[in-house]
C-alpha cells in the first residue's frame, strides 16, 4: 500500500515537473503548428522566427511583380514588371513600394496562446492553449504594408500611353463671333488604380504570387454640355445687354463684344 502511494506521487511529481519544463520551454516560443503560408514559425524563438521571415522577405524583394492591364473587352493591353524596391539612379537610395510588417508578423505569431495583451494565460488555461495547437494549424494572414502613392506613380507611368483622360465641358471665348460656346466633354479611358493597390494588398497576403491585374474602364466627365448651358444663355443674355463684370487674379473686367479674352474658360 505504503509502496502504491509512493509511486503515484512520484508519477504525479513527474507530470509537474514536465509541466513546468514544457511551460519554461514556450517561455519565448511560438506555440506549435503556427505559420504565415509555407512558413512554419512553430517552436522558434522571436529572434529564430524572426530571420525566417526577415530571410524570406530578403528573397521575395528579388523577384518582380508583374501587372496586366486589360482593356475594356478583356484585350491585354500591356504587361509591366518591377522589383517591389525601387533603386534611385546611382543607386544612392532605394524605395519599398511594398513590403512585410515583420515585428507586426512576429506580435501576431507570438499572441497565439497568449492574451489580447501578450501575456502568458493562467496555467491551466496555457495547458489547454497549448493542447489545442498541438492539435490543429494556426495559419495566419501576413501584415502587408503598401506605399500607394509612390505605386499608383509607378503604374502610371507606365500605363500612361493607355489611357485617356476624361474632359469636363466648359465655356470658351470665340475669337471669330466674340462670344462664349461651349466646349463638349469627352469621355476618357482610365484604370482604377485604387482598386489595383487593394488587389496587390490581397494578392500579396497570399505570399504566393505577385501578380496583379489591371482593367480600363471608361470615365466619364463630372461636368457635361448640360450642366453648362443654363450658364451659357446667362452670360450670352447678358452680354447682349450690359457689360459683364468679372473677377480674374484679382482684377475687375467689363467684358462685352469688343473683348478678345483667350483666358475666358470655365
Amino acid at each position: 500500500m505504503v509502496a502504491a502511494i509512493a509511486a503515484g506521487l512520484v508519477f504525479v511529481a513527474a507530470l509537474f515537473v514536465g509541466a513546468l519544463g514544457v511551460e519554461a520551454y514556450f517561455a519565448n516560443r511560438v506555440y506549435p503548428n503556427v505559420r504565415y503560408a509555407e512558413l512554419d514559425l512553430g517552436l522558434l524563438t522571436r529572434a529564430e522566427a524572426a530571420t525566417i521571415l526577415e530571410t524570406w522577405q530578403d528573397q521575395w524583394w528579388q523577384q518582380e511583380m508583374k501587372y496586366t492591364a486589360y482593356d475594356e473587352t478583356g484585350k491585354v493591353l500591356s504587361t509591366v514588371k518591377f522589383y517591389p524596391v525601387l533603386v534611385a539612379e546611382g543607386g544612392s537610395q532605394s524605395y519599398e513600394l511594398v513590403w512585410y510588417d515583420i515585428e507586426n508578423m512576429l506580435d501576431r505569431a507570438f499572441s497565439v496562446g497568449r492574451d489580447a495583451n501578450g501575456q502568458r494565460l493562467s496555467r491551466a488555461r496555457r495547458g489547454l492553449a497549448l493542447l489545442a495547437a498541438a492539435t490543429k494549424e494556426n495559419v495566419l494572414t501576413p501584415s502587408v504594408e503598401v506605399d500607394e502613392s509612390r505605386l499608383e506613380q509607378v503604374l502610371r507611368l507606365k500605363l500612361e500611353a493607355y489611357e485617356t483622360q476624361p474632359r469636363d465641358a466648359s465655356l470658351a471665348w470665340r475669337y471669330a463671333s466674340q462670344r462664349p460656346s461651349i466646349v463638349s466633354e469627352e469621355s476618357g479611358n482610365t484604370f482604377d488604380y485604387a482598386r489595383a493597390i487593394q488587389d496587390t494588398e490581397e494578392v500579396l497576403r497570399g505570399m504566393r504570387s505577385s501578380s496583379v491585374n489591371l482593367y480600363r474602364a471608361k470615365r466619364v466627365p463630372q461636368v457635361t454640355t448640360a450642366d453648362v448651358t443654363a450658364a451659357l444663355e446667362s452670360l450670352t443674355f447678358y452680354q447682349a445687354r450690359f457689360p459683364v463684370v468679372i473677377s480674374y487674379r484679382d482684377e475687375l473686367y467689363d467684358v462685352n463684344r469688343r473683348y478678345d479674352l483667350p483666358w475666358l474658360t470655365a
